[in-house]
């Protein structure tokens, strides 16, 4: 049973697709911090909801063109249009 589940969280946690959920993450980790700090510097006080909506835009996008590349947002708008 041990051997099992190991097995299985190999398979899962170490599959090429759940590092690039990592990659993805990290990098928005990184666009937050760097767009709340840069407001921080140019002493903006509400950047951290334009951080935050920075951050889930290019998570989105990354994830979609980096985890999923078969069906990026482009290709499917090519395929909805015609």
């Amino acid at each position: 049973m041990i051997k099992r589940v190991w097995a299985w969280a190999r398979r899962k946690l170490f599959s090429t697709t759940f590092l690039k959920f990592g990659i993805v993450g990290a990098s928005g980790v990184a666009v937050n911090y760097g767009i709340a700090y840069l407001g921080y510097i140019a002493g903006l006080s509400d950047i951290l909801s334009l951080a935050i909506g920075v951050g889930t835009i290019t998570n989105y996008f990354t994830s979609d063109l980096l985890v999923w590349p078969e069906s990026t947002l482009i290709e499917s708008s090519q395929k909805t249009l015609g």
